[in-house]
């Protein structure tokens, strides 16, 4: 053969290849898989395992997941196959999730800069759309409505690309309760002036926006604060003119908007300027004009609906003073209408000055709503609590600038699950209501120039601080650019939007259970729902960040999540049915000698017990079918599935190797103390054996000195020891540990520790640590912070 006749074979068999892989690329489809609402797919991920969906939601409730593809450009569809059930197809939505771009990181070095998933523009089923050849993900939404029957739908939605379609499975289990509306209060107010921004120059429509904006408010649980029309002023006599405003609030407050909900709270439209200026030459006629709001909303069925939410943040003396005179008119009016209308105050109750804050404590009898910031609600507990308790409303809100990683930040390049936090940590520690600035901030910062959400994610900023996304949770309907070419269409919701409607169902779930657990006698049942929060937030015990401020930490996992509300919806219909908690029973072994192992962690992700020290434990309120994780430090963790009624089972633990047991303290320690404090051994309390090292701090520091031989560590990574606090927690003045190594050389690690009350904390100390010698450890040390005496005991130091 030739050289010309190879070459022409050899592009013969060339053009043969690249046809068979055009064809190949013309049958394939993307990669399918799912995830959760909360979850976060970016155009990077990867295809993950999950191809079906499982929801639970009760009557009324709103559950949504994602459906993500990866791999193949082109378009695609999706669509409810044949035989799906009518409630599923009749009530569900379908959003394409877009990336919007973010240039500047909100307030924090460590967020990456770039694309992120947050509108939810809608789409339609069966309607193909083209996507590309990296990650896209959609969003799926299916309301179950209020009278629903209690069972399992199923379906299943076809995702058909090419030639190739792709079944995803779709399950949905209907509890036996529901809500016809949430009870958690809100003000998250609704700018028009921003939403006509957004269509200015089309010639759309505020009469027909407004409902729908007011319909999207509904469907997600919140309220707008002010509703429009407002009452007009007769500028002379202060008297209000409610002449047909009856018919138009009535949509929006007596359960009859589009929803079938209404709004929980409208707020006054009153405020410091409108419609007087002068608080103090004018309250003749404000009273007059507050009289005749209230009377009118009283008189219309609506007393205990509106709330006047007139000075924010007051800082100073005088500016508390104005509150306290602002509360007074407020109440001296109201009263003539025969009802107290709540006066709220964006502060907490102080005895003393806290940043700078004055104590309010002569203002306490006019507030009937405290709405301190969340940045400054966990030093005010006690307080707020007591306020509480002498039946005040506490609310909280939240605000970007004083935003330092400490709380929940609902940015768009934060987690989503920051958002959902923030109602688990309402449940948990008694907060009523939520209350922000702002919810569609379209607006340039500095300027009054609209600016558009899906170019422009820098929605506030103070000098160097910037925040994406901060009071902007929604989107203009109307984006050319993405195909929403109707002028007057509704707002596209976001991720976080959607995870702020979860959050409030999950708070519904949570007060649910708690009302149903105050009225049951069975074991266990009144403790449970706190227990279930404090899976997802949780004042954190052992290792501690430097910058921990009296917060509590949380939950970024969005599967925690979802989990606890399985765990709350299953004891609901459980306390319903007369049904007490899943207890799950065993004990764990040492699989080597078959002693007992004591103090293993044994879970099912929500709710957690320790084995008592004959490797017994008793799990209560488990699922009825659960999958437990045994745990402890020297051991490897173990998997065991209970299913309820299953008899008692026997779990054995694989110890780990290498393991070096430093000391048991069975004999005396040799604890040295600098200046004062003592080391005893006592039989109090032990993990390992039968003492433990009791230590009384008189001084702030003690060492244990391990040796030369003891001390050489070169094959291991970490120390271990245990600590028991027999002290309780004292409020917002917690004491630390610090726990050091000190290598041959001087050179020193340290782990700071907070101390559980009532219980061992698990110390863990890394010896992997820049130039830390860990061939020549010499001694251990622990330190207090401050010092008052404490006690503690240790037991069980070993090196893994």
């Amino acid at each position: 053969m030739t050289r010309i006749a190879r070459r022409r074979g050899a592009l013969a068999a060339a053009v043969t290849v690249a046809t068979l892989l055009l064809a190949l690329a013309a049958t394939a489809h993307a990669a399918v898989w799912t995830v959760g609402p909360t979850s976060e797919v970016f155009p990077f991920s990867q295809a993950l395992s999950a191809q079906s969906i499982t929801l639970y939601a009760a009557g009324n409730e709103y559950e949504s997941a994602q459906i993500a593809l990866r791999g193949q450009a082109g378009s695609v569809s999706l669509s409810w196959a044949a035989g799906s059930d009518p409630l599923l197809v009749s009530n569900s939505c379908l959003f394409r999730v877009v990336y919007v771009t973010t240039t500047r990181a909100s307030q924090n070095e460590h967020l990456r800069v770039g694309q992120y998933p947050d509108p939810l523009p809608p789409v339609s089923f069966g309607t193909p759309i083209a996507i590309p050849a990296t990650t896209t993900s959609f969003f799926l939404t299916i309301h179950v409505p209020y009278d629903s029957q209690a069972g399992t739908y199923t379906g299943t939605i076809d995702v058909t690309q090419g030639s190739g379609t792709t079944a995803v499975p779709v399950s949905v289990r209907v509890w036996d309760f529901g809500w016809q509306q949430l009870s958690m209060h809100t003000a998250f107010p609704l700018s028009i002036e921003s939403v006509m921004d957004s269509v200015r120059g089309t010639g759309a429509s505020q009469a027909t926006l407004l409902p729908k904006y007011y319909e999207f408010w509904e469907q997600h649980g919140l309220s707008p604060g002010v509703l429009f029309p407002g009452a007009t002023v007769n500028r002379s006599t202060g008297h209000a003119s409610t002449t047909g405003l009856a018919a138009g609030l009535s949509p929006w407050l007596n359960s009859g908007g589009p929803a079938g909900t209404g709004f929980l709270d409208t707020r006054l439209p009153l405020s410091l300027t409108h419609p007087w200026t002068n608080w103090g030459s004018d309250r003749s006629r404000i009273e007059t004009y507050v009289t005749d709001l209230v009377r009118f909303y009283r008189e219309n069925g609506w007393a205990g609906r509106t709330y006047a939410y007139v000075v924010d943040e007051p800082m100073s003396k005088s500016s508390m003073h104005q509150a306290q005179l602002v509360g007074s008119i407020i109440h001296t009016a109201s009263a003539r209408a025969g009802f107290r209308e709540p006066f709220l105050l964006t502060d907490e109750p102080r005895t003393q000055t806290v940043d700078g804050a004055v104590p309010n404590k002569f203002l306490w009898s006019q507030v009937d709503i405290w709405c301190p910031s969340m940045f400054h609600f966990w030093g005010d507990l006690p307080l707020l609590h007591a306020q509480q308790a002498a039946g005040k409303q506490v609310w909280w809100y939240s605000f970007a600038s004083n935003w330092s990683g400490r709380y929940p930040a609902w940015f768009i390049d934060r987690p989503t699950t920051d958002v959902r936090a923030t109602f688990w940590m309402a449940s948990l520690w008694g907060v009523q209501g939520m209350l922000y600035w702002g919810t569609n901030d379209w607006i340039k910062r500095g300027t009054s120039t609209y600016r558009d959400p899906y170019k422009n994610t820098v929605s506030y900023f103070r000098s160097t601080f910037v925040a994406n996304g901060e009071a902007s949770f929604i989107y203009p309907g109307y984006e050319p650019s993405l195909g929403l070419n109707d002028k007057n269409a509704g707002p596209v919701s976001s991720l976080r939007m959607e995870a702020l409607r979860s959050g409030l169902q999950d708070y519904q779930y949570y007060q649910i259970a708690q009302s149903l657990a105050s009225r049951s006698n069975l074991p266990g049942v009144a403790a449970y729902p706190a227990r279930i929060a404090a899976a997802i937030t949780h004042f954190q015990y052992g290792a501690y960040p430097l910058q921990w401020h009296d917060v509590p930490v949380w939950s970024a996992d969005p599967a925690t999540y979802t989990n606890a509300k399985v765990h709350l919806g299953t004891f609901i219909e459980r306390l319903q049915a007369g049904q007490g908690l899943v207890v799950a029973r065993g004990t764990v072994t040492d699989a080597a000698t078959g002693k007992p192992v004591a103090y293993a962690t044994v879970s099912d992700g929500i709710v957690s017990a320790t084995t008592a020290t004959d490797g017994s434990f008793t799990l209560s309120g488990v699922l009825p079918q659960a999958d437990l994780t045994i745990s402890q430090p020297r051991y490897a963790s173990a998997h065991v599935t209970y299913n309820e009624g299953d008899p008692a089972v026997t779990v054995p633990l694989t110890a780990l190797r290498p393991l070096r047991m430093l000391s048991n303290f069975e004999s005396a320690p040799a604890f040295h103390f600098r200046k004062a404090g003592t080391a005893t051994l006592s039989t109090a309390y032990a993990t390992s054996g039968r003492k433990s090292v009791k230590l009384v701090f008189r001084n702030w520091q003690t060492t244990w000195s391990l040796g030369t031989s003891a001390g050489r560590l070169g094959a291991f990574h970490e120390l271990d020891l245990d600590v028991y606090n027999p002290q309780a927690d004292v409020a917002n003045h917690e004491w630390f540990l610090y726990l050091t190594a000190t290598d041959a050389h001087g050179r020193q690690i340290k782990q700071r520790i907070l101390l559980a009350p009532h219980a061992w904390t698990h110390l863990q100390l890394s010896l992997v640590h820049g130039s830390f010698d860990r061939r020549a450890v010499r001694t251990i040390g622990m330190y207090l912070y401050p010092v008052r005496g404490q006690t503690i005991y240790v037991d069980t130091v070993f090196a893994k």
